[in-house]
């Protein structure tokens, strides 16, 4: 069972809500909603050196057979 403000990993490619980007296999992610049954909401920090922070997030929803957890 998937928890909130779990650390996962993708399984799976995965397309970004906001740019279409596609997300590899081995990115690291986090759980920020439950939406369904086997639906999350996973938020990525993403690195971005045009911006003053130098981070970006992006979000997508994925299945949860899209990804695995990571071990604590």
């Amino acid at each position: 069972m998937t928890k909130m403000y779990e650390q996962v990993v993708l399984v799976r490619p995965l397309h970004l809500d906001f740019t279409g980007a596609i997300m590899e296999p081995g990115v690291r992610a986090v759980v920020i909603d439950l939406l369904d049954d086997d639906v999350v909401l996973l938020e990525f920090d993403l690195d971005d050196p045009d911006l003053v922070t130098g981070k970006r997030v992006e979000s997508t929803m994925a299945s949860t057979s899209d990804f695995v957890r990571v071990s604590p």
